[in-house]
């Protein structure tokens, strides 16, 4: 039978500043690019950001992002509708590269369900591969979400972990499959000799507060306990976003812990991030991605715990559902030094989930493809 796909969008946050983001879409991609060899790829982010700046972008295109950032809904609504619309012309699937994007109370259900009808109106197939769903979806935008997902050109749905599959098939009626992570797509170069003992990914406490629920006091004493208890020389850097950059420079800035750690508040592309993971014997993190990238190198993690997306993925890789809480991290890094990597997370074989997700994306074209074809 031949192939009908020749060309194809990966969506999802491209070009976010946080690097998990953009490692997702790049996974995913490989991945498509090895299950098609001959389809031709390409990029949609779906906040409407653009590679290298705006004066790369087509003029008609910028005015558009223009609507998008208007504080007027319907303006918002038309100038994504017709966005996604440019970028789907002559296009035969749209694949949305996973992350936790079927939330409640988020922008992200009006994002997709535009992709969605912009998809429908060019006849373009869709994928969802690997979206972690909310618990507490439900609300407006839940069923705004359900209803793009039943949408007849929606042909394959996948999600990251059991608890999101049980969600969807609880509000949208579908039977999703359980993806590995695209992250586990992602191409690594060889790992150099580690340069650092730890390695520890810090966050804003604004997001902690949001996706951990901590308080701000609690959040405070967290990291004076934590920082005090890191050894010195011990890498603090960030995932990527700005908020996590800035938040990091203060840190710097202090004279309790400047003298102390080695700082990198810089953007780094996702290749030289992973670089860093790969500096370190031991990696604690709040943010889940960065914790995959140093599993799939064979580092122990210590992943933070908090967030339900956290303990649903590595409970799907066959880790401890329950990563560390604030008290048990704080509690374990009191301890002689030598006892923190017998209690971090280890993947004992890595390349078994990276070969799961080929056979998954192969599956996924085959399928698609075959309803395509049906249709036509």
């Amino acid at each position: 039978m031949k192939q009908s796909i020749t060309r194809v969008v990966v969506a999802g946050e491209v070009y976010s500043d946080n690097i998990g983001d953009p490692i997702l879409c790049q996974g995913l991609a490989a991945e498509l690019a090895r299950a098609c060899p001959d389809a031709s790829l390409s990029f949609l982010d779906i906040s409407a950001r653009i590679e290298g700046g705006e004066n790369k972008e087509r003029r008609s295109r910028a005015f558009l992002r223009v609507l998008i950032r208007s504080r007027f809904t319907w303006l918002c609504s038309l100038g994504r509708a017709l966005y996604f619309r440019s970028y789907l012309q002559d296009v035969d699937l749209v694949v949305v590269a996973g992350g936790h994007l079927f939330m409640d109370r988020s922008q992200f259900p009006q994002k997709l369900s535009a992709l969605v009808g912009a998809a429908r109106r060019r006849s373009v197939a869709v994928g969802f591969f690997a979206c972690g769903a909310n618990p507490d979806w439900g609300g407006h935008t839940g069923r705004l979400m359900s209803a793009a997902l039943r949408q007849p050109n929606v042909h394959y749905v996948g999600v990251r972990d059991p608890e999101s599959r049980e969600i969807v098939q609880k509000l949208a009626g579908i039977a999703a499959e359980v993806n590995v992570d695209p992250a586990f797509g992602y191409a690594i170069a060889d790992r150099p000799a580690p340069e650092y003992g730890v390695g520890f990914i810090v966050m804003h406490p604004k997001k902690i507060r949001s996706s951990h629920g901590w308080s701000s006091r609690y959040i405070d004493a967290f990291y004076r306990d934590v920082l005090h208890a890191l050894p010195s020389g011990t890498l603090l850097f960030s995932a990527g976003s700005l908020k996590d950059r800035e938040y990091l420079a203060a840190l710097k800035q202090s004279p309790t812990w400047g003298e102390k750690f080695v700082f990198d508040a810089g953007q780094h592309s996702a290749d030289a991030f992973i670089q860093q993971i790969a500096a370190c014997k031991l990696l604690i993190s709040f943010r889940l991605h960065p914790c995959l990238m140093a599993l799939r190198q064979g580092i122990p993690v210590l992943p933070i715990g908090g967030e339900g997306k956290t303990a649903a993925i590595l409970k799907s890789l066959g880790l401890p559902a329950a990563p560390p809480s604030g008290d048990d991290l704080r509690a374990l890094l009191a301890r002689d030094e030598q006892d923190w990597p017998i209690q971090a997370m280890r993947l004992e074989n890595p390349d078994r989930l990276s070969q799961q997700l080929q056979g998954q994306v192969k599956k996924m074209m085959q399928d698609i493809d075959g309803r395509i074809q049906r249709q036509a």
